[in-house]
């Protein structure tokens, strides 16, 4: 039950997460705001609930190998994505690093999902 419960949280994490991009580009200015102030403490609930989920998942990795493989590699990306976000110091080339691990973590997090 827990592992379902964490899973959809860091699912709609994601999501609020996943939403700056568009709404920076397509939405209104208050929006943009609004997401942008939230962008970063969301960014560290993730931190927390991602070790959560696969404590409780630990177990049924060994009986589900790609779904497991993907939700660990999604991980493993998410820790390099913050990681280079808060070292780098040229900003255009941070945003672009942002930008290129934001989308292999989605594909990551899509295949996570759709095998499951």
């Amino acid at each position: 039950m827990m592992k379902t419960v964490t899973g959809i949280l860091n699912l709609v994490l994601f999501a609020i997460l996943l939403l700056k991009g568009p709404i920076r580009k397509y939405g209104s200015r208050e929006l943009n705001r609004f997401f942008f102030r939230l962008h970063k403490p969301v960014s560290g609930i993730v931190c927390l609930t991602v070790p959560v989920h696969l404590f409780y998942i630990w177990n049924a990795a060994g009986t589900y190998p790609l779904h497991s493989f993907f939700g660990i590699a999604a991980a493993a990306e998410y820790l390099v994505l913050v990681t280079l976000c808060h070292t780098m110091k040229n900003q255009t080339v941070k945003m672009r690093w942002h930008r290129i691990l934001s989308a292999l973590l989605l594909a990551l997090l899509a295949g996570h999902v759709i095998i499951h």
